[in-house]
C-alpha cells in the first residue's frame, strides 16, 4: 500500500514536472532594484540576464543578482543595450569624445568592432543588425544580399536567421534564411521573421497569422489556425515554444501568451498581482521561460520577475525525493 501510494505521488510529481499541471501560469518572484531608482526603459532577457534603463538615462545589466550600470563604468554619453547573448550582449554607444561605436559587451569589458553597423540582434555567440559577427571566433556573416536586409536572432547552437526583401520596406514578404556551420539556406519565401530559440524554431508572422517554422521546414499554427485576433507589434519566442505577442499600440494589457487554444494577457496568468497593475512593457527568457515586466505604480517604474508554475526543476526532484525514500523504508 505505501509503495502503491509512493508510486501515485511520483507520478502526480511528474506529471507536474512535464507541465501537464497548470502548465501556462506566473507567479510573482523578484523584484529589481537599482538603489532605488526609477526606470525608463527594459531591454531584452536571457538566462538571468537583462537590460535596464534607470530614468536618469543609465543603462544597467542586471545578470544574476549582479547590476553593472554600462553608462558610468565606461564613462558614455549614451548606451543602447541590444539582444543579450549566451555570453555577451551587443551595444550601441557614444563616448565622450562623440564617437559613435558597435560592439559587445563580455566579461566586464565593452569593445569596439569596426565595420558591424549595429548590434542590436543576437541571442548566441553571434550579434549584429545587417550583418552578423561572432567576437569567439573573429567571424562575419553578411546577410544575403536584398535592398532591404535583416539580422534577426542568433542561438545557442551557433545559427543565425536573417530577412531580405526586393522591395525597400518591411510591410512586403520576407526571404527569410538560415546560417549554420558555414552553409546559408533559403527556409521560406513570406511572412516576417520574429525570433529564433535554441532548437532551430523560427516564430513567423505572416500578416495576420502567428506561426512556427520548424527546422524540417513545417509550418504549424500556435494557437487555433495561427490567427491572432489583433494587431500585433512584437513577438518573442521560448525554448519550449512558449509564445509572447505584444498588442498594437495599447497602453496597459497589451501581452498576450499562448495558453492552451487561446491567448491569456500576461496579467491573467499571474497569481498574486495586484489588481491595479499593468505591465508597459515585458521581456521573456527564452532559457527559463520567465518573464521580465515593466510596470507603474503611482510615479515610481519598476521591473519584476514572474516565474513559471509549476517549476519543473523542483517538482521532478520532489518525485525522486519520494521515490529515493520509499525505496529506503522498503529496504529497511
Amino acid at each position: 500500500m505505501l509503495f502503491r501510494f509512493g508510486f501515485l505521488l511520483l507520478a502526480v510529481a511528474g506529471a507536474l514536472a512535464t507541465g501537464q499541471a497548470n502548465p501556462n501560469r506566473f507567479r510573482v518572484g523578484l523584484e529589481i532594484n537599482v538603489m532605488g531608482q526609477s526606470f525608463g526603459s527594459q531591454g531584452t532577457a536571457r538566462a538571468g540576464k537583462v537590460s535596464l534603463g534607470t530614468a536618469n538615462g543609465d543603462q544597467w545589466v542586471y545578470d544574476n543578482g549582479l547590476l553593472t550600470n554600462l553608462t558610468a563604468k565606461f564613462d558614455l554619453v549614451s548606451v543602447s543595450i541590444g539582444a543579450m547573448g549566451r555570453n555577451l550582449a551587443g551595444v550601441r554607444w557614444k563616448d565622450r569624445q562623440g564617437n559613435d561605436s558597435s560592439g559587445y559587451y563580455a566579461n566586464g569589458q565593452l569593445v569596439a568592432v569596426p565595420g558591424l553597423f549595429g548590434a542590436e540582434k543576437g541571442g548566441g555567440d553571434w550579434i549584429g543588425s545587417i550583418r552578423a559577427y561572432n567576437p569567439f571566433l573573429n567571424q562575419f556573416v553578411d546577410c544575403p544580399d536584398h535592398p532591404q536586409r535583416e539580422m534577426v536572432a542568433s542561438n545557442s547552437r551557433g545559427t543565425i536567421v536573417f530577412q531580405g526583401s526586393d522591395e525597400l520596406n518591411w510591410i512586403s514578404p520576407q526571404n527569410i534564411y538560415s546560417w549554420s556551420n558555414g552553409v546559408m539556406r533559403q527556409r521560406t519565401a513570406g511572412g516576417y521573421a520574429r525570433a529564433l530559440n535554441d532548437n532551430d524554431v523560427i516564430l513567423i508572422q505572416d500578416w495576420e497569422r502567428i506561426l512556427l517554422l520548424t527546422p524540417q521546414n513545417v509550418l504549424l499554427p500556435v494557437v487555433g489556425n495561427g490567427l491572432a485576433p489583433w494587431v500585433i507589434n512584437g513577438a518573442q519566442l521560448s525554448n519550449s515554444n512558449r509564445v509572447m505577442l505584444r498588442q498594437g499600440q495599447v497602453a496597459g494589457s497589451s501581452y498576450y501568451l499562448n495558453d492552451g487554444d487561446k491567448w491569456s494577457t500576461l496579467e491573467s496568468l499571474t497569481d498574486g498581482l495586484p489588481s491595479d497593475r499593468l505591465f508597459y512593457h515585458a521581456e521573456m527568457d527564452p532559457v527559463t521561460d520567465s518573464v521580465y515586466a515593466f510596470y507603474r505604480e503611482g510615479n515610481k517604474w519598476g521591473c519584476t520577475r514572474l516565474d513559471p508554475v509549476p517549476e519543473p526543476g523542483t517538482l521532478a526532484a520532489l518525485g525522486l525525493g519520494v521515490a529515493a525514500m520509499l525505496r529506503r523504508r522498503r529496504k529497511g
